[in-house]
């Protein structure tokens, strides 16, 4: 998957935009609750929050997408399963480490994964 750059400030842009009002609305939580678990890296809170409206998020995009028999689906669930499985086990603190790659995935997810369902769903 191609690499882009991480906002800095960490927020969601308009270049982030899938057209969907609904899943843009949820990308915007995504990048907060990122940010929290960056800002906070100690809070058991913050890191329960991000895979909680990561987890919802996932489960609704997907069903958007079963729901128009998109041809995409299997490996995008495949890249949300793999996520969700590695963001499920980290424990507080995150390490930076972690953080970094939590923050580069879902950019790189949205601009390359996500983006190829704008205007199919």
């Amino acid at each position: 998957m191609p690499s882009f750059p991480c906002p800095s400030p960490y927020v969601w842009t308009e270049d982030f935009r899938t057209f969907y009002n609904n899943v843009d609305n949820e990308h915007k939580g995504l990048f907060r609750a990122t940010f929290s678990v960056s800002a906070f890296p100690n809070s058991r809170r913050a890191l329960a929050i991000l895979q909680q409206v990561m987890a919802q998020h996932f489960c609704n995009e997907e069903n958007m997408m079963l729901s128009c028999q998109y041809e995409g689906f299997p490996p995008h669930k495949a890249a949300h399963t793999e996520f969700l499985g590695r963001l499920n086990g980290l424990v507080a603190p995150v390490a930076q480490s972690d953080i970094d790659y939590c923050k580069q995935w879902l950019v790189d997810h949205i601009k390359t994964i996500d983006f190829s369902y704008r205007g199919r769903l």
